[in-house]
């Protein structure tokens, strides 16, 4: 499924039907793309304005980041549904000898492995928004301040979404040191989105 392709409207029919995908995996990595968009503009109302001059390089170096961030949470949108796809695919094998059971307990593992680093990559690319929302609350168009603040909510609030479907796989993994290193990684890219995007959200409020 290329969700970059469909229309929001059909993309919203799809989520609200009975089909188990797409789900909150891509819900929160296009939340993370729509964020992107929102660091974009505000990049972009900067460069060229005379005013703000000084900081034309700088928000010229955001553009080229968050547009392939974005491009990276629409990627991302599509692997979820192929996650799932594959856990589903894997949990439907037959387990009727001991060595269909064998082989099925392993693709399991490697589908709950995909499903779960995923939503934790979501997570991770919604830190590197935030850093950029943050710059563009700093030395972007104040006319568009609320816009970077919103970006900055936005990529919390998907990181955090994007979490649950992190957490919900743990539990299928036997993997334990894969498990520990996915929830370190977990717990310090919340923390940094969090501290980030109320950063830049201060920064905002300082400009209203």
């Amino acid at each position: 499924m290329d969700l970059k392709e469909q229309k929001i409207n059909d993309f919203l029919e799809t989520l609200s039907s009975s089909s188990p995908t797409p789900g909150g995996g891509s819900v929160s990595a296009i939340i993370g793309a729509v964020s992107s968009a929102l660091v974009s503009m505000v990049a972009n109302l900067t460069v060229g304005k005379e005013k703000y001059k000084d900081s034309w390089a700088k928000m010229e170096d955001v553009l080229q980041e968050v547009t392939s961030l974005r491009n990276e949470f629409l990627a991302l949108a599509d692997s979820d549904i192929e996650a799932f796809n594959g856990f589903m695919s894997a949990l439907r094998l037959p387990k009727e000898t001991d060595m269909e059971k064998k082989l099925r307990a392993e693709a399991m593992e490697e589908a709950s492995k995909k499903a779960t680093l995923v939503p934790l990559q979501i997570v991770e690319t919604c830190e590197k928004v935030s850093r950029l929302s943050l710059e563009t609350a700093k030395f972007g168009n104040k006319m568009a301040a609320t816009d970077a603040a919103i970006g900055a909510i936005l990529a919390n609030a998907a990181a955090k979404s994007a979490s649950y479907n992190v957490l919900i796989n743990l539990p299928n993994i036997k993997d334990v040191s894969f498990v520990e290193n996915a929830k370190s990684r977990l717990q310090t890219a919340l923390k940094n989105v969090e501290i980030i995007s109320a950063q830049a959200v201060e920064k905002v409020n300082e400009i209203l």
